[in-house]
């Protein structure tokens, strides 16, 4: 009896790790963002590399990216980057492509509004988290030393059309503020896309009218002396 005991401890102690819980992917974010902030960067990314299903989930990049660029492994920590950079530009621009469907209809019923509204507020979303993405890049290799060329914003394949399609989503989605009276939402985003292209004639146009709404007449006048200016220049 004692000798068949000790044969079916031996087996449960073998097959203990098949019947181990798997992490889900809030769990696996949640330990391995643990053991980065306590600085076992490597115990992170050997925990994630147990999880190849969500190796290319957004909040499990971020980890991986980090903790990658902690350890000066840059090449890892670009690829990282690069991947989660992708993730929002990919999901930005089918948002916009949307968006514009529903904006294109005639007539345009107030669902399709509110549909093109929503869609562009999504691809907005997206565009700024891949802007975010850029930033921590940027950070995180400037803290480690890296030479300034490999900061440098535009570093990151599919930047350009990442800033393109950000500031088309930003104005359609100020216009529609505009139209549908949400008047400090729209000098948001007409502010966004003026950000992303400071020569942008029709931002300066879209937002002087908004301010006339409002009766700021110093700004009006301000936004359309620049909207003149740049359209001139095109």
């Amino acid at each position: 009896m004692k000798k068949l005991c000790l044969i079916l401890f031996s087996v449960l102690i073998i097959a203990a790790p098949i019947f181990a819980q798997k992490l889900t992917k809030e769990q696996l974010v949640e330990k391995s963002n643990a053991l980065f902030e306590g600085g076992k960067r490597q115990e992170a990314i050997d925990l994630i590399g147990e999880y190849p299903e969500f190796s290319d989930e957004p909040d499990v990049l971020y980890v991986k990216s980090v903790a990658y660029s902690e350890l000066r492994d840059y090449k890892n920590a670009d690829i990282a980057f690069q991947k989660s950079f992708d993730l929002f530009l990919k999901n930005g621009a089918e948002s916009l492509a949307i968006a514009d469907e529903y904006a294109a209809k005639t007539p345009a019923t107030k669902e399709d509004k509110e549909m093109a509204a929503l869609m562009y507020e999504t691809a907005a979303v997206s565009f700024g988290s891949a802007n975010l993405v850029n930033a921590l890049r940027i950070v995180a290799f400037d803290k480690n030393g890296m030479p300034e060329a490999k900061r440098d914003p535009k570093n990151l394949a599919g930047f350009d059309n990442f800033v393109k399609d950000y500031e088309q989503s930003s104005l359609k989605l100020a216009e529609l503020n505009a139209q549908n009276n949400k008047f400090g939402d729209a000098v948001a985003n007409y502010g966004k896309a003026i950000e992303l292209n400071p020569k942008s004639s029709a931002a300066y146009a879209g937002r002087a009218k908004v301010y006339r709404k409002l009766k700021k007449l110093r700004l009006a006048i301000a936004d359309e002396k620049s909207a003149r200016l740049y359209a001139a220049k095109k």
